[in-house]
């Protein structure tokens, strides 16, 4: 699918929309990723073009949620979505219907774009600003190692993706950052530290985001938010 959003002032976002299923408390939503992010810009007042794959059902929540909450919609069609199930909010998840092959890729170019690593196949972006969080869990890609360029690149990692993308496990989370930007793989890295805040490497200068006091915690979500 090829996709050209020339509109300098539209956020184009690219990743996936899964079930999301909780035993306790009980909890079934579809979110996912790039689902979470379109409802939350959207509420921000942010024009957002997103862009997904989705089966026929999750296709038609997307399309109702896009109308009531004002975000434009275009879905690649999939036989049958991913879905993420979860016996409580703090366990690992087990994952349902991967389709046994990767989907084509979803190809765009536009100004702004904010790009999720996806389980059903890839997203090729031409943008002039990028954001890219490759939310793998077991191999992530870097942003253009399927071809995807973008003059000015952020990315978004956890502990474990910054140390897969960059090969150098010795290293703290301020060097790992360090040793991605050396490498000229973006401008800005923000490395996720779960209760310890986050690390941000901006143009080769450190500095660090707390972590912020909260009086409930729902793990589902939480790396997205």
């Amino acid at each position: 699918m090829n996709t050209n959003t020339p509109d300098s002032g539209v956020l184009t976002l690219v990743g996936g929309s899964y079930h999301e299923i909780c035993q306790h408390p009980g909890y079934h939503d579809i979110f996912g990723s790039a689902g979470r992010a379109a409802s939350a810009l959207a509420h921000l007042k942010v024009p957002v073009n997103f862009h997904t794959y989705a089966d026929d059902s999750v296709a038609q929540v997307l399309r109702e949620r896009a109308y009531f909450e004002g975000f434009d919609v275009d879905i690649q069609p999939i036989a049958r979505s991913i879905l993420f199930h979860y016996e409580h909010g703090l366990s690992e998840p087990k994952i349902y219907n991967a389709p046994p092959a990767l989907m084509p890729d979803i190809r765009l170019k536009a100004t702004n774009v904010l790009r999720y690593g996806m389980l059903e196949g890839t997203a090729v972006v031409d943008a002039e600003y990028a954001v890219y969080d490759p939310q793998n869990v077991s191999i992530p890609e870097l942003f253009e190692q399927n071809g995807s360029t973008a003059k000015n690149l952020a990315l978004i990692l956890n502990r474990y993706e910054a140390t897969t993308l960059s090969g150098q496990p010795g290293l703290s989370a301020a060097e790992q950052a360090i040793y991605l930007f050396n490498q000229g793989h973006a401008q800005v890295i923000i490395i996720k530290q779960g209760p310890a805040g986050a690390l941000v490497c901006d143009n080769g200068k450190i500095s660090t985001v707390p972590a912020y006091e909260t009086s409930h915690v729902f793990k589902i979500g939480s790396g997205d938010a």
